[in-house]
């Protein structure tokens, strides 16, 4: 496999990772209490959160040194994708909304037409 196609997987792994992430930070809000900084230093999904996130950047340093920044940052946007599709499994106030789609389908075929311009 060449470097370019391990860079775009790493990105991608960058965006499931940052979204966990954002996931973690959500799950983390339900049990900060804002007046208490050792309970938000010790809490888990926060932690956990900051943990995806550096592993991420980590990954994102590795694929920048494999591609280029301008052709592999967009592929970050996938985090948008992840978040408007998964969140309402997970979460019960967040909805699927037909506005929101539109928006995935255009980061997608942006996405779409950055991979296609990659190739030439």
């Amino acid at each position: 496999m060449d470097s370019k196609k391990i860079a775009i997987i790493l990105v991608i792994v960058c965006s499931i990772l940052g979204t966990l992430a954002q996931f973690s930070f959500k799950l983390a809000s339900t049990h900060v209490v804002m007046h208490n900084w050792k309970n938000i230093i010790q809490n888990p999904y926060l932690l956990i959160g900051y943990l995806m996130y550096g592993i991420s950047m980590v990954l994102l340093t590795i694929a920048l040194k494999k591609g280029d920044l301008s052709f592999l940052y967009p592929f970050l946007a996938l985090t948008f994708v992840w978040v408007v599709l998964f969140s309402p499994m997970l979460f019960k106030t967040d909805r699927f909304i037909f506005a929101r789609m539109i928006g995935v389908a255009m980061i997608v075929l942006g996405i779409s037409f950055i991979g296609i311009g990659g190739k030439k």
